[in-house]
């Protein structure tokens, strides 16, 4: 099972990719500044593709996390709990050392729209909903 933010919310979060793009473009008119033009366009398409992907990919014996710049990878048995408020949405899970948390950019927002809210709490339901049936 994969779970996406809601689709204004996915292109919302495109925008820091996109300003490197446009910015590296931008900067093309300089001269000798290619190789740095082509580092900020890498940069914005990494960060957009990254965007893009963010959510929770629910696998067999694991949970990914895919975040903007990077992925939790977290054995399904370590979660101890999923917590969400209005903001924030995070794992709480144990390792073998220590207790840790990983939150999910995905479905953490502070936008004014009443139903990217619903649309999160409804994708945290599922996540709960999947880890206690596949625990």
């Amino acid at each position: 099972m994969i779970l996406y933010p809601h689709v204004v919310q996915r292109m919302a979060c495109l925008t820091p990719g996109a300003c490197f793009v446009v910015l590296g473009f931008i900067a093309f008119t300089e001269e000798g500044l290619l190789w740095a033009v082509s580092a900020m366009a890498l940069v914005g398409v990494i960060l957009m593709v990254r965007a893009w992907r963010m959510g929770v990919v629910c696998e067999d014996t694991r949970i990914v996390v895919r975040g903007q710049f990077w992925s939790t990878a977290i054995p399904l048995p370590a979660v101890t709990r999923i917590d969400q408020n209005r903001s924030l949405a995070a794992i709480r899970w144990r390792s073998t050392r220590r207790n840790r948390w990983t939150l999910i950019t995905a479905f953490t927002s502070s936008s004014p729209l009443s139903f990217i809210h619903a649309v999160n709490k409804g994708r945290m339901n599922e996540l709960r909903r999947w880890v206690r049936l596949h625990r």
